[in-house]
């Protein structure tokens, strides 16, 4: 049984898989991020409803982004902290093959997945690969991708651009795109999981409040 954690955007989710099969779901999606304060119990809440202890874990998994700085600290270091205490394996997945599995379902088109950046910028991801994006026309038009079907939080941003065989799913990360990318055997955690971090693919670059906290 894993526990499976994505935590990139607003939605803050947490599922049980077993043998690649969903268990039991839950999410919560608010205007602001509630990671902090919620994925804990969120977790605790999920194995009791399903009258599940820590210890009946195998392993755990988690999307490591790219998306929210703190959404993504909180998750990966939630993960880590489970799997070593209970020292059962890791799986860490980009947040971008999670969505990219997420459209498997849908028979033509290629997946891309777009993850917000703010503004009209996105994390992109399809064949493979990552790129950083300002979505436009010109954006749309050197794709490379004749019959696209756009998922993630940031998807709407093309819905002004895209060619007539596009497709824009409403597809958020979720801890459910865990199903089918999960490994059978589980393992114990290993001494490299403590290094693993949340893929940013940007630089974080905190900034200098303007208020003068002293003086208020």
């Amino acid at each position: 049984m894993y526990l499976c954690l994505e935590t990139a955007t607003r939605n803050c989710s947490v599922a049980l898989i077993k043998d690649n099969v969903l268990v039991d779901l839950f999410e919560r999606t608010e205007t602001e991020f509630v990671h902090a304060e919620a994925l804990h119990q969120m977790m605790k809440d999920l194995l009791d409803r399903n009258n599940l202890k820590p210890s009946d874990l195998s392993g755990i998994a988690v999307g490591i982004g790219p998306g929210s700085y703190t959404g993504l600290r909180i998750g990966v270091t939630a993960a880590k902290g489970l799997a070593y205490a209970l020292n059962i394996g890791l799986v860490t997945i980009t947040t971008g093959e999670l969505l990219v599995n997420s459209a498997g379902n849908y028979s033509e088109g290629t997946p891309v997945a777009l993850i917000d950046a703010r503004r009209n910028d996105a994390y992109v991801y399809s064949n493979g690969s990552w790129s950083f994006a300002t979505l436009n026309e010109e954006w749309r038009a050197n794709l490379g991708i004749e019959e696209a079907i756009f998922v993630g939080d940031a998807a709407f941003k093309v819905i002004d651009f895209k060619w007539k065989e596009d497709q824009v799913k409403a597809i958020s990360p979720s801890a459910q795109h865990f199903i089918g990318l999960l490994p059978n055997s589980s393992a114990k955690f290993e001494e490299h999981m403590a290094q693993i971090e949340p893929f940013y693919m940007k630089e974080f670059v905190p900034t200098e409040s303007k208020k003068n906290t002293l003086n208020g």
